[in-house]
């Protein structure tokens, strides 16, 4: 149910990416701009030949960015705004030297950052999924209860059983309990609870935490 939810609400992504493996001052304002052009570029027209609209069409930009002698790059996010800007990088130092302070506690100001990648994930924005929403049927669940079944909690008990199909809004099962579906069964150990949410769905809370 959660996977196919996800895969219907989520947006298109698709990832591009080019190495650059420059020192930040040998790379000039108008460079940085048409490697994230090109990126965009190829992005847009995938998403174009997926039915994106320009409009539903969005970007994400990071430059990868090092010291020389390291391994490891600190992603630094690039906006639009900044890319239009003529003149030197200086925006991008101070942004990689932030975060790389931010993750070792310190900067090597005496040292040039390296641009390793160019990363751009390009975004086909799709429409928000109208879930449909149930009425508040008050919170005892015995309509939906299908009898019991024998379950081991430190010793044998009878344990009521509950189709979660017919478990609405507002109702609340207490363990120990067994919620059935089609496709799984739930067990909601002793103390533990599962309320419904006005979309169907049951929100479970261990213990005391109900």
């Amino acid at each position: 149910m959660l996977s196919a939810l996800g895969f219907l609400a989520a947006d298109v992504r698709h990832d591009f990416q080019k190495t650059l493996g420059m020192p930040i001052p040998d790379v000039g304002a108008a460079q940085l701009r048409d490697v994230f052009a090109e990126l965009e570029r190829q992005g847009r027209e995938l998403l174009r030949e997926e039915g994106f609209s320009d409009a539903d069409i969005v970007f994400e930009r990071v430059a990868d960015c090092r010291y020389l002698r390291q391994v490891f790059t600190v992603g630094v996010p690039v906006d639009g705004d900044e890319l239009a800007g003529g003149g030197s990088l200086g925006w991008l130092v101070s942004k990689f030297e932030a975060s790389y302070q931010e993750l070792y506690q310190h900067v090597h100001k005496n040292e040039p950052g390296f641009i390793d990648t160019c990363r751009v994930a390009a975004f086909g924005r799709l429409p928000a999924v109208d879930l449909p929403v149930q009425e508040e049927a008050g919170s005892d669940p015995s309509v939906a209860q299908r009898g019991a079944r024998q379950i081991y909690c430190g010793g044998w008990t009878e344990a009521p059983v509950y189709w979660f199909e017919s478990l609405s809004h507002g109702m609340c099962v207490e363990g120990p309990a067994l919620i059935d579906s089609p496709s799984t069964s739930v067990f909601l150990p002793p103390g533990s609870t599962a309320r419904m949410d006005r979309f169907g769905s049951a929100y479970i809370r261990p213990g005391d935490a109900a």
